[in-house]
């Protein structure tokens, strides 16, 4: 009897989780209400219908065990298409660009973390440890700014602070660009920098002071580091040079063609050619 009960209850234990995460289906007014009435803080994922990454991120991430038990007894779940009503109003508060967004809120609707982009399994369930960890936090990033005005000169709390406007995905480019201030490479550029260039939470255009950090000190990133700053380097001049076409910016495109020598290509099929020719083709309605 004992045993046919120990696994009635484990049959209903696995039973709870077997789903995946339990998305609520409310508005996002109500989700914000479930949250306060509850105590808990919303996870919330924002797709859009044609988002690839997101189908895989629901068929490979969110039906799993581990997540589910993750995230449904400490967070209330919702998702919303961009261009559902409540995904517009999320959308524009928290400037969703790209899919899948996802945004760990508070039930008062304050934003506690921030991530762009699918994520493997374990990279997912970290970002779950990550905001309840922001969640618990008492120290607002109100208090954050307030302390940069009288810390700006300490490296490490200035690392600290970047992180945490990473994770709330806010700007934190004036703060890198201290930091770097701080921090000039000797023979090694420390790896917490090539960490934050890496991260791909902030673009970086060609001409701005953490460019051309970037670019100066490329010999100074060992091993896999450098080509990984070379991508960077490559990645970032491409984007200028799509800022500048968007906005049709002539002086901006000229002043990104004084780069083009300096960056180390490393075997890109990349030309001054094509980079030009990007730049006047028109775009095709």
């Amino acid at each position: 009897m004992r045993l046919f009960v120990a696994i009635a209850l484990f049959s209903i234990s696995t039973l709870c989780y077997s789903e995946g995460i339990k998305f609520e289906t409310k508005s996002w007014k109500e989700i914000l209400q479930l949250a306060k009435n509850k105590n808990k803080p919303v996870f919330v994922e924002m797709y859009s219908t044609g988002c690839v990454p997101c189908k895989v991120m629901s068929k490979e991430v969110f039906n799993q065990d581990s997540v589910a038990k993750a995230y449904n007894p400490n967070f209330i779940c919702c998702r919303y298409n961009i261009t559902s009503k409540s995904g517009a109003i999320i959308g524009k508060k928290f400037n969703i660009r790209f899919f899948p967004t996802f945004l760990f809120v508070r039930a008062d609707g304050t934003l506690l973390y921030k991530k762009v982009g699918a994520l493997d399994l374990n990279s997912f369930l970290n970002m779950s440890t990550d905001a309840l960890s922001e969640y618990n936090d008492p120290k607002t990033i109100q208090e954050w700014a307030a302390e940069y005005k009288t810390k700006g000169n300490d490296s490490e709390f200035i690392l600290q602070y970047i992180k945490k406007l990473g994770k709330l995905g806010l700007s934190y480019m004036s703060v890198f660009e201290q930091y770097l201030r701080l921090n000039p490479p000797k023979e090694q550029v420390r790896t917490e920098i090539a960490e934050i260039y890496r991260s791909d939470m902030e673009m970086i255009y060609v001409g701005s002071y953490a460019y051309d950090y970037l670019l100066n000190n490329i010999s100074k990133f060992k091993g896999e580091w450098r080509d990984r700053m070379s991508d960077r380097l490559q990645f970032y001049f491409i984007q200028t040079v799509s800022k500048a076409k968007k906005e049709k910016n002539q002086a901006l495109f000229e002043k990104i063609m004084t780069y083009f020598d300096k960056i180390p290509w490393d075997g890109a099929s990349i030309t001054k050619e094509y980079i030009y020719k990007f730049y006047h083709d028109k775009e095709k309605k």
